[in-house]
């Protein structure tokens, strides 16, 4: 139940708060008044897209709140976001936009999007504008209706079938793009195999690239390091000059100092290390032997190192800054090359969920179609009562099957089906006797549409218990008896629920539970909405407006106290007759 309602800065509405109330909430006022400017904030609030010219001039933001009555299921909701929940089990709703085109949302203070509002709010109020009577000639909402009358079992048998629809139109999707990329994934196959095959026939070892350009690097001097090494050699061992070697010049100090080392300590410590020089003298040179005799090497590994470094330079240009660089792009390759060789089995396995699927779809949209056409037969009966109520006796009205067509429609073994199912249906009426069955949409008469519209939402409105209904002005080209059983079927909805309705019938205004008034004023230079709760008083003055335009007469309201009345008496015996009927099914 909507409790109450804060508007500010909402196109011409400067400030208003508004309590309301159980069963009927009517709204009047004269043409131009704003009325339906409520009707407006309540759809902004549900997550309708606003522009910035909804901002009342001069100010900076428009706002809109509503505080709401909620049940179980928007709790569950509240627990799901984790938003506190109050213990008087009420819900406040808040949204702005700003001149930035900015909007806000809040629920019980906590931020929210505007996606998570409209999901918030669709489950407690549903909104019927002056238009929608229009919706109806359109076989896509034609069939929401005949679906929703079928309730739960039509309703689940639907999400059971669009499940798999779903299903199979990614399948679909994924054979179609696995074909239109077979070209390109075989390039890509042989690239890959190609790739991975250089890198392999290389033979690439990590660090090998910096040992053979150390090893290069050796070879590239190794005259120089041989001849510095001959000359060392006879330096130190072998010398052929009148100069004597330094192991033999060592050898010959050491013992002259030898035999005069018994005559000073010092000597002997000289003649030690004199020694010790010509030990590691004699290591040297054996060393220096051994590495000399070792670089006896082929001149044709060089020419080996060059040609392996400049293998790895043209793998390098390809493949990586490294060899590590390489071989990790060699593992990557080799990943992409299984995925693409795969993909053969993977639309092996798509072809056969395929097959399978299309064999669920076609039992499913079966099913669908049967539950349909069985509760299309209870639908016809059921609007040409309500049709009849509504003053047209002589109503036929008949739900028409047609094959789906158009781009989007599978055909599954010469079945067709659409998203929808296998068929799309088509609402068709005759007012008259003796006339032909015709399609909704080629009736001239607005007022039977607009009661169309009614018989049909007061048929779902019994399956569908959505907590608040608002209605906009659907009693358009509406008159005469005709309003006086518009009223009950709308005061009928408001038993069990919140309902609110604009308009500018009397006969409806005189069922309302609660009448509000709308009117416009200019306060210094300014368009003002003001809003009122009429009591009795005034509710007749207005109720005495609607009849006969600005002219207020004593007949006039001698009238309208008769029509509330009657109202009242017909109200109180209908409470009565549903009090009696839920007392009946609770027992």
């Amino acid at each position: 139940m909507l409790l109450a309602l804060h508007v500010k800065d909402f196109a011409i509405i400067d400030e208003i708060t508004l309590d309301f109330h159980e069963g009927l909430n009517v709204i009047t006022g004269e043409t131009g008044a704003g009325k339906s400017l409520l009707i407006d904030a309540l759809s902004f609030l549900l997550g309708e897209k606003a522009s910035t010219d909804i901002i009342r001039t001069g100010s900076n933001k428009a706002i809109v709140e509503a505080l709401f009555s909620v049940n179980s299921f928007v709790e569950g909701i509240l627990d799901e976001w984790g938003i506190p929940k109050e213990e008087d089990r009420t819900l406040l709703v808040y949204r702005e936009i700003n001149r930035a085109g900015r909007s806000k949302c809040r629920v019980n203070g906590e931020l929210v999007t505007v996606g998570m509002l409209e999901k918030l709010l669709s489950n407690i109020m549903e909104i019927h504008g002056q238009y929608e009577h229009q919706r109806i000639l359109h076989r896509d909402t034609q069939l929401e209706f005949l679906d929703l009358f079928g309730g739960e079992e039509c309703l689940k048998q639907k999400r059971i079938f669009k499940e798999i629809f779903e299903s199979l139109k990614k399948l679909y999707s994924e054979r179609e793009n696995m074909y239109e990329r077979e070209k390109e994934r075989q390039q890509r196959i042989d690239l890959f195999k190609f790739q991975i095959e250089e890198i392999d026939k290389a033979k690439l070892v990590e660090g090998e690239e910096e040992t053979l350009l150390e090893e290069r690097r050796f070879l590239q001097n190794l005259e120089k390091i041989r001849n510095s090494l001959e000359e060392a050699y006879i330096l130190l061992y072998d010398s052929q000059e009148p100069k004597i070697s330094a192991l033999d010049q060592i050898s010959r100090s050491l013992n002259l100092l030898s035999s005069l080392s018994n005559l000073d300590k010092n000597i002997e410590n000289i003649c030690e290390l004199l020694s010790n020089a010509k030990l590691y003298l004699q290591e040297g040179v054996d060393s220096l032997i051994r590495f000399k005799d070792s670089l006896n090497m082929e001149s044709s590994r060089l020419e080996e190192i060059e040609e392996r470094l400049y293998k790895i330079s043209q793998l390098k240009r390809k493949y990586g800054r490294t060899i590590n660089e390489i071989l990790e792009y060699r593992k990557k390759i080799e990943l992409e090359l299984r995925e693409l060789l795969s993909s053969e089995e993977r639309l092996e396995e798509i072809e056969k969920e395929i097959q399978i699927l299309e064999e669920q779809i076609v039992s499913e949209a079966q099913k669908l179609s049967e539950i349909r056409r069985k509760i299309a037969k209870n639908l016809e009966e059921n609007v040409e009562k309500e049709l009849k109520d509504l003053g047209i006796e002589n109503a036929k009205f008949s739900v028409r099957f047609l094959v789906p067509m158009g781009p989007h429609v599978l055909v599954i073994n010469d079945i067709k089906i659409s998203s929808k199912g296998l068929e799309d249906i088509e609402f068709l009426l005759s007012t008259n006797p003796g006339e032909d069955l015709k399609p909704l949409k080629n009736i001239a008469s607005g007022g039977e549409i607009s009661r169309i519209m009614l018989a049909l939402r007061t048929i779902i409105n019994k399956i569908d218990q959505t907590p608040i209904l608002i209605f906009d002005e659907i009693d358009v080209g509406i008159g005469g008896e005709t309003s006086y059983l518009l009223a009950q079927k709308l005061w009928n909805l408001s038993l069990g629920r919140q309902v609110f309705c604009v308009t500018h019938l009397p006969q409806i205004a005189a069922w309302a539970d609660a009448h509000f008034y709308v009117e416009k004023k200019v306060i210094n230079e300014q368009t003002r909405i003001k809003v009122s709760l009429l009591e009795e008083k005034s509710r007749i003055i207005e109720l005495s407006r609607m009849f006969g335009g600005s002219i207020v007469s004593e007949i006039s309201q001698q009238h309208a106290r008769e029509m509330l009345l009657k109202a009242n008496e017909m109200k109180k015996s209908l409470r009565e007759k549903y009090s009696s009927e839920i007392l009946s099914t609770n027992n």
